[in-house]
């Protein structure tokens, strides 16, 4: 399992201080923007994110809760290979938003908040190898896990196999020292923690120790 921690800080120079102590024990980093109407939270921007992959060669996993995402991808300066987490919704063509993804060489991820059922996703997963479950409601750190997403990766890892389609599942919100190895077991491969790792006063042994538990 790959851990990302989900950097928070809109300071540059203390975000540049969070990378250079984390990157030698993590394979990248993630990075949150919210525009303060897909959530009520306005957080992060595409300038932010830009900077943050001059400083990193890291691979980043940038999520977007925003209501245009098709704005911010075209302003996206990133690495080719980074993951781009985009929101499922029922009314919403996703077609046009992993075109664009994938013109930059970046990678779709489908969003899947914790309300969606994985029944009503069948045509948009097939449309996708990454999904990114989200574990809390989107938009603000520190929530606790929801405790029914371990079914909705039963059920995912159900349809890889009924399907035969691969898809890497991701999982962001309320990750830590006890549900990982959990996380682990149902074949989540790519985890975004935030308040397990900056919540301590040592980040990166709170990131050795997550690293420990699998």
């Amino acid at each position: 399992m790959h851990i990302f921690p989900a950097l928070l800080s809109q300071d540059i120079t203390e975000l540049q201080t969070q990378i250079k102590l984390l990157a030698a024990h993590c394979e990248g980093f993630h990075i949150d923007i919210m525009d303060g109407i897909f959530v009520r939270q306005k957080m992060g921007s595409i300038e932010l994110t830009n900077q943050i992959a001059k400083l990193s060669g890291k691979q980043l996993w940038v999520h977007l809760m925003v209501q245009n995402p098709l704005e911010y991808i075209e302003q996206l300066k990133i690495h080719a290979g980074d993951i781009v987490t985009f929101h499922y919704l029922p009314n919403i063509n996703q077609e046009p938003i992993i075109e664009s993804i994938e013109r930059k060489n970046l990678r779709p991820s489908l969003g899947i908040n914790p309300k969606t059922q994985i029944a009503t996703l069948k045509n948009a997963l097939y449309a996708v190898d990454h999904v990114t479950v989200m574990s809390v409601e989107p938009g603000k750190a520190g929530q606790k896990f929801i405790h029914s997403t371990l079914k909705k990766l039963e059920l995912l890892n159900a349809f890889k196999e009924t399907h035969e389609k691969d898809i890497t599942i991701a999982v962001d919100g309320g990750v830590n020292a006890i549900n990982i190895a959990k996380l682990a077991a149902l074949e989540v491969t790519e985890v975004a923690v935030t308040t397990a790792i900056f919540g301590s006063e040592n980040p990166v042994k709170a990131l050795k120790e997550l690293s420990k538990k699998l």
